[in-house]
């Protein structure tokens, strides 16, 4: 795919988890399937990791080839009482995930071909390229769109 498919891609990702998360209402904001997160938690989570992905993003495009990114602890995060996964309001979170996304796009729709080629070093799994920067943050907010609507159609 050429670097105006993957922006195109990226955009209809978006569009397709604010789609879903507009579904979520005060009834099923804490509704759980066996083993899934709640859509609170889908939406706290995504926004958390959106956040790190932006920062990984521009880090990419801007340092150079092979600079280190580093990795969280998404688990912990999620369990900490502090961060509110359990029980913080999900509009400020979503806002978050808008602007986050709209600021990576307004950087994606500027890359050439080339730039795809761009790549850092992971602290956990080595080469990550902006190919595979690419493929997560299209694939995890449809993933996170249809865990959602699983849920809220429960």
């Amino acid at each position: 795919m050429d670097a105006q498919g993957w922006a195109r891609e990226y955009e209809a990702a978006t569009d397709e988890f604010l789609r879903a998360a507009a579904l979520i209402t005060p009834d099923t904001l804490d509704r759980h399937l066996a083993g899934a997160k709640s859509p609170r938690q889908l939406v706290r989570y995504l926004t958390d990791a959106q956040a790190q992905g932006y920062v990984r993003l521009v880090r990419l495009l801007a340092e150079p080839d092979g600079s280190s990114i580093q990795s969280y602890d998404d688990a912990a995060w999620a369990s900490s009482p502090i961060t509110g996964y359990d029980d913080l309001a999900i509009e400020h979170a979503l806002a978050l995930f808008r602007a986050l996304r709209q600021c990576a796009l307004d950087l994606l729709v500027r890359l050439s071909d080339e730039d795809l080629l761009r790549f850092a070093e992971h602290a956990e799994t080595g080469r990550y390229t902006l190919v595979t920067w690419l493929t997560n943050y299209v694939e995890h907010p449809l993933e996170y769109a249809a865990q959602l609507r699983e849920t809220l159609n429960s």
